[in-house]
């Protein structure tokens, strides 16, 4: 099994910021999202452009745990749990996506 980091990308007239604030207002409602996985999401959306949100592109933030900790004012643990909660979501989300 591979994974593709690219994407299609986001409708036109759709930008990051359309994106993120779609994402908060569901992040814990929708997904029971802790604040400190929120904090991550905002803070990843906040350090990516516009043109990695094009068909093809690879979005991505390559930016060091202890980095972003430091930014955030979080511990590295923290950032880690973080990550391990959106992996963890975005592994339920794919199975029931691809149930077909």
């Amino acid at each position: 099994m591979s994974t593709s980091l690219k994407h299609e990308g986001l409708r036109e007239g759709v930008g990051r910021f359309d994106l993120l604030q779609l994402f908060l207002r569901t992040a814990k409602p929708a997904f029971g999202l802790s604040r400190t996985a929120i904090a991550l999401i905002r803070h990843a959306i906040g350090r990516t452009q516009d043109g990695d949100y094009k068909r093809g592109a690879i979005c991505s933030v390559w930016t060091k745990v202890s980095t972003m900790a430091d930014e955030l004012q979080l511990t590295s643990r923290s950032i880690n749990n973080a990550e391990r909660e959106l992996e963890t979501l975005a592994s339920k989300l794919d199975r029931l996506i691809n149930v077909q």
